[in-house]
């Protein structure tokens, strides 16, 4: 919330993300629910949030399947359709490459 404030405040924008970490809990699911609750409940964060990823490589270091990275996506783009913030991921090339070889 603070960072939406802050951001709107000077003018610039956000480039949101969930992150995995290095411990492969499922920390990360708190952290992607805080972030969903604030996105809608601050109203200025659909104006300076540019887009919300996940981050820190999920495939390359295999925190998720790439099946389960997929409903991951497709339910935060249902969750933050009526605030039009896109979803993307931030990873490594190497891993979709690695991936398509699985299946």
């Amino acid at each position: 919330n603070d960072v939406v404030d802050a951001a709107w405040g000077a003018g610039i924008g956000v480039q949101a993300l969930i992150w995995f970490g290095f411990d492969g809990g499922d920390e990360w699911k708190g952290r992607r629910d805080t972030l969903f609750a604030t996105l809608h409940a601050n109203p200025k964060a659909k104006f300076v949030t540019r887009v919300l990823q996940f981050g820190s490589e999920p495939l390359f270091d295999w925190v998720l399947s790439p099946n389960d990275l997929i409903a991951q996506v497709n339910g935060a783009k249902a969750n933050l359709s009526s605030l039009h913030i896109p979803v993307t991921v931030s990873d490594m090339a190497y891993s979709f490459r690695d991936v398509r070889s699985l299946y």
